[in-house]
């Protein structure tokens, strides 16, 4: 015995997405938890004004599917790469966890609690 099954979406896939939480909105506050997860990794110095600054100028951005976060200091990407940076001194008072590639410091530390804080958002944005 055969049968013939077949269906149609009777939504586009965008409402679909939208539907389930997967909204400019919800990108934005989603990179806001990255990134306040990520803060104290980013380097922070007390005593040079410059680094403490790119712990706080920094900006989320929604984009299509997820976020960028953006430093928004000239320096940022030398700090992030570890270029010129000697680790070992860096005043690790206010950010003990400072390092260069914090948002892979900060994956790994904190995956769990990071994905369950998301699943929660996208809880209160679905729509269906």
């Amino acid at each position: 015995m055969s049968s013939n099954i077949s269906f149609e979406w009777l939504k586009s896939a965008a409402r679909i997405e939208y539907d389930k939480g997967f909204t400019p909105a919800f990108y934005k506050e989603m990179g806001t938890v990255f990134k306040d997860h990520m803060d104290k990794y980013v380097p922070w110095d007390t005593k040079n004004t410059s680094n403490y600054h790119l712990a706080k100028m920094v900006q989320v951005r929604p984009t299509k599917q997820g976020a960028t976060i953006v430093y928004n200091m000239a320096y940022a990407s030398r700090h992030y790469y570890g270029l010129g940076i000697n680790e070992a001194n860096r005043d690790r008072k206010t950010h003990p966890l400072a390092t260069s590639y914090w948002d892979e410091a900060c994956w790994t530390d904190e995956k769990m609690e990071i994905t369950n804080e998301i699943n929660e958002l996208r809880k209160r944005y679905a729509n269906g």
